[in-house]
């Protein structure tokens, strides 16, 4: 979660930015790092909560970092 929202799309076009988190959790784990067990539900709320906040980031004025 935290390491997607350091990632920033100012020059990019994504449509569904929300996706950074799935695969920041792949590469965490390619890399070898400690990574919690997640389940499909879990990384789709994880993705969730990325986007109502990049929303509420948005509406107020301000980058969804």
């Amino acid at each position: 979660g935290e390491a997607a929202r350091d990632i920033t799309f100012e020059d990019f076009r994504w449509s569904d930015q929300e996706r950074i988190v799935a695969n920041c959790l792949v590469l965490y784990r390619e890399f070898g790092a400690e990574v919690p067990a997640s389940t499909v539900p879990i990384v789709f709320a994880a993705m969730n909560r990325y986007l109502t906040h990049a929303h509420d980031c948005a509406r107020h004025g301000h980058s969804h970092r």
